[in-house]
């Protein structure tokens, strides 16, 4: 099977799969909707492929990631149930979400694109990043062992309460590790977030990420909540760079690129592009990814960014490339 259909069968199903998961067992609109939406953008992708728009290397294998990261909605789902009331979680839910990912994640998209075609370029290809493929390759091996357990224990009717929270412990590492794998393969990008303490200094990344999805639009904020091992940087003022660590944290990190997105356009995202510039680092920003308060003065921003601090405004989805 042709690796775009293939892509487009396994979001078919896992649609389903995540339905099944919300309606047979436990309340979870967001799955659906998630489910929902990636079918919408497997559409929408089907339809650029009939139209024979090029997809770069690096855009594919991010959409690919994305498909794959719907069945991790399903394991995160799943592994806070089997800690709360087990008996809701559907086994056969978890075995399907499984075979689906051995079958295109793993078979298809580690064995057969990642391993056959894309490692061997990079080690060929040397550098910093020659090394990386080995890494990859041993988290490809352990994780395949963690679907042959999920595999194993949610077989029949063998899930129950005694394999409650092993089978809970295996989905999270399964989440964690996959999460920063598919960051390493995607960019190689460093993800910073620096967020407005707004005069409380006893603000951290779990305060204000509460204070967030407390507010009018959690379902905008739960897709980029930082995760436990992500950067983030308190700031007082509208600058990411005004009095905070970040350009050391930066110049630490190799990175000679930064890409802006966030709120708001006209001002913090413009003083964060100026100071960027003047030290020396090139700059980015994705337009439909920044926020305004003033239409107006957000698109004078964008021109004044792009003339006068030379930022490259790119799209979302290649922000990071």
């Amino acid at each position: 099977m042709h690796g775009a259909t293939l892509r487009r069968h396994f979001l078919r199903v896992l649609a389903m799969t995540g339905t099944g998961l919300v309606f047979g067992r436990w309340n979870g609109a967001h799955l659906v909707q998630a489910a929902q939406q990636e079918k919408t953008r497997a559409s929408s992708h089907e339809d650029e492929d009939a139209k024979g728009e090029e997809v770069t290397a690096v855009e594919d294998l991010m959409r690919e990631h994305g498909v794959l990261r719907r069945a991790l909605l399903v394991y995160t789902a799943a592994a806070g149930k089997l800690r709360s009331d087990p008996a809701t979680v559907a086994p056969e839910v978890l075995q399907k979400t499984a075979k689906l990912f051995r079958a295109f994640g793993e078979e298809y998209h580690e064995k057969k694109l990642e391993e056959t075609h894309i490692f061997p370029a990079v080690k060929r290809a040397g550098g910093p990043a020659a090394s990386l493929p080995d890494i990859l390759i041993t988290q490809h091996q352990r994780g395949w062992e963690i679907t042959d357990y999920i595999l194993a224990v949610t077989q029949g009717a063998k899930g129950g309460a005694g394999n409650a929270e092993p089978l809970a412990q295996a989905l999270d590492s399964f989440v964690l590790m996959y999460r920063q794998h598919a960051a390493r393969e995607d960019t190689n990008t460093l993800l910073v977030y620096v967020n407005d303490c707004f005069g409380d200094w006893s603000a951290n990344a779990g305060k204000l990420t509460d204070h967030a999805l407390a507010g009018r639009a959690p379902d905008a904020v739960e897709p980029i909540v930082p995760r436990e091992d992500d950067p983030f940087v308190i700031k007082a003022r509208h600058s990411i760079f005004y009095q905070t660590q970040v350009e050391y944290l930066l110049r630490q990190e190799g990175v000679g690129r930064i890409t802006l997105i966030g709120q708001v356009t006209e001002q913090c995202v413009l003083y964060s592009a100026l100071d960027g510039y003047v030290r020396h680092f090139e700059v980015a920003v994705a337009p439909e990814a920044v926020a305004h308060i003033r239409e107006d003065l957000a698109e004078a921003s964008l021109r004044m960014m792009e003339t006068n601090m030379h930022a490259e405004l790119v799209s979302a989805s290649r922000s990071a490339v």
